[in-house]
Parts: C-alpha cells; sequence; structure tokens
C-alpha cells in the first residue's frame, strides 16, 4: 500500500515495492530506472526545511539524555519538515537497544526521518542487517535498504516535489567500516548506481534534477578543497579543526558529480570537531555539525545543521549550535 505521512505542508508518500524495504533489491545497471524505488516528499509554498544531525552516538551508558535534549532543542527551535541522520547513530556493542532507544524517540516526534549507517553502527552484537531491519519498520522513517549487491545497507534516495514535480532528490549513500586499518571508499557499484539513479531521475523529469548527497565519512576532495581555498583566499564557512578522516583511495564519486550536473551539495559528518563548508569545482561540501556526546568533541561545536529546499529546487543552509 502506500504510506502517507503530513506534517504541516509536508506530504511524503512511499509506494515501495516490498524487497526495497527490508533485504534491498537486486540492481543491475541495464534495469529501468523506477522512481517509486525511494520516497516522494510534496513540499508546500515554501519549500522543505531538513535537519541534519549526525555521529549522535547513543552509548546506552553515558551522553544519551544530552543528546536527547540537543535533538528536541533543535526540534523545536527549527521545526523542520524532515530530520536526516548521517550516521554513527551509536557507538557501543549494545547497538540493537541503542537503535530501539533511537527509533522510539524520532518517531514519538512525529517528523518524517531518514538515515544512513556510519563505521560504528554496526561495531555491537548486532549486524547491520538487522538495523537495517528495525529501521524498515518504523513507523516514520524513510529507509530504505536499497540495492543488495552494491556494498552496504541504505543506498537510496528521496524525491522532493513541488506541485507534484520532482525539483530535487536526496542521494543517501551508505559508509562501510574500516579495512585493515583504512577506511573504505565508495564502492564501484555505489558510484555506477548514483550515476543510474542521477540519469534515471533526468530522463522521468526532462532535465537534470537538482539533488544533495548525504554520506557519513567524507570524500578526499574536501580535504582538497580546503588546502585550495585556504591557498588562494577563498571562502571557508566554518573550521577545520582536525584532519579530515577520508578513505586513502579515492573512488572517483566526486568527479562522477561533476560530469553528471547533478549533485551541487555534499553533507558528511565523521570527523566531530570539523564544521567547515567549502564550494569546490561547483559543488560545495559541507560538515554537518556533530550532535551528541557520547564520543570525543568540543561541547562548542555541537548542533545540527538546517537545509532548505525551495520549490525551484535551490538550497540554502545553516549551522545551527546547540546553547545547551
Amino acid at each position: 500500500g502506500v504510506l502517507a505521512l503530513s506534517v504541516g505542508a509536508v506530504f511524503l508518500n512511499a509506494a515501495i515495492p516490498a524487497d526495497a524495504a527490508a533485504g534491498g533489491y537486486a540492481w543491475s545497471e541495464s534495469a529501468a530506472f523506477a522512481p517509486d524505488l525511494g520516497p516522494s516528499a510534496e513540499m508546500g509554498e515554501d519549500g522543505l526545511r531538513i535537519l541534519i544531525l549526525t555521529d549522535q552516538h547513543y552509548t546506552r551508558v553515558f551522553g544519551d539524555g544530552k543528546t536527547d535534549r540537543l535533538a528536541d532543542a533543535l526540534i523545536r527551535d527549527e521545526r523542520p519538515d524532515l530530520i536526516l541522520l548521517l550516521g554513527d547513530q551509536c557507538f557501543t556493542p549494545f547497538n540493537r537497544s541503542a537503535y530501539k532507544r533511537l527509533i522510539a524517540f524520532m518517531d514519538a516526534r512525529k517528523i518524517p526521518w531518514a538515515a544512513i549507517f556510519g563505521n560504528h553502527d554496526e561495531q555491537g552484537k548486532a549486524t547491520k542487517n538487522l538495523l537495517a531491519d528495525m529501521l524498515s519498520k518504523s513507523e516514520y522513517c524513510l529507509f530504505r535498504y536499497g540495492p543488495n549487491n552494491i556494498g552496504g545497507a541504505g543506498n537510496y534516495f528521496v524525491r522532493l516535489t513541488s506541485g507534484g514535480r520532482d525539483v530535487h532528490t536526496l542521494y543517501f549513500l551508505d559508509s562501510t567500516v574500516k579495512k585493515d586499518g583504512h577506511y573504505q571508499p565508495p564502492t564501484e557499484g555505489q558510484v555506477r548506481w548514483y550515476e543510474w539513479a542521477v540519469r534515471g531521475m533526468a530522463a522521468e523529469a526532462g532535465g537534470v534534477v537538482p539533488s544533495t548527497l548525504l554520506i557519513h565519512i567524507p570524500l578526499p576532495e574536501y580535504a582538497a578543497a580546503y588546502d585550495a581555498a585556504a591557498a588562494n583566499g577563498g571562502v571557508v564557512y566554518g573550521q577545520r579543526r582536525e584532519k579530515e578522516c577520508a578513505s586513502d583511495v579515492n573512488s572517483g564519486l566526486f568527479e562522477k558529480i561533476g560530469g553528471l550536473g547533478s549533485t551541487k551539495g555534499v553533507f558528511c559528518g565523521h570527523d566531530h570537531v570539523n564544521d567547515y563548508s567549502v564550494m569546490h569545482e561547483g559543488v560545495r561540501l559541507t560538515y554537518a555539525l556533530s550532535s551528541g556526546f557520547g564520543s570525543y568533541g568540543d561541547r562548542n561545536v555541537k548542533g545540527g545543521t538546517v537545509l532548505t529546499v525551495r520549490p525551484d529546487g535551490a538550497t540554502e543552509q545553516a549551522q545551527v549550535f546547540f546553547k545547551g
């Protein structure tokens, strides 16, 4: 059936094949693109207001209460239509318990939300597949497992529409865990799936649809962009407070982003005290503010990031620091 969630003037609809919700679907590059593989959000006259939270690091031991207060304060003050969680929602052996608590917390706010995994989420007793199944069964979560043959769990998209017309797309890519001491880059399959989806959306809409990419681990181009701006007097909003912990292998995803011309903004988490945003080759690369108190980080650099998508597909963004 069709799940319809309404929040103010925003209506979210998900007509999703059963295998896309839990366990994923087998993807082929030659397959016809199907827009209903992802939910759609119809925005109001003023657009869609999105709150991005990342690295909450629920532990089930310490810090969880203050992390809750941060989320509640930002939800109250910013009044988002949609909430996105960018990974490392937990960091504990008891990750199933942490996710059960997280899902209950989020669903109780009665606001549609979406999530991707970070490198720490599955480092507990529960597998990533189990956590994905839990997210899929949430009342308000738009999470989709996505393809089950490209690497990871939770590669999917959310279509943002105005007047029933696609005006913007949110693409979510899963991050794999460390291997041999190195963070893994997006897989070749993930890069090819992203290209397939972007081209498919353009074919459906009759032209390239503007989009935003949500990931957990920064692309290598983050460091290059910051260095270039610092060396050449470019504009950088926010600060670099730690070395970017990206993969040391470049997947070619950023080059693909530039060639396709759809994605104009990338948001990541992972590095808890970086909060900068910088333009690089026509794409804005931004660190979402760390939103949790269960791991390291400067308490003055905690909060959330607000992304507003206008009915014409254009975006605006701002960092919102937690004052609690």
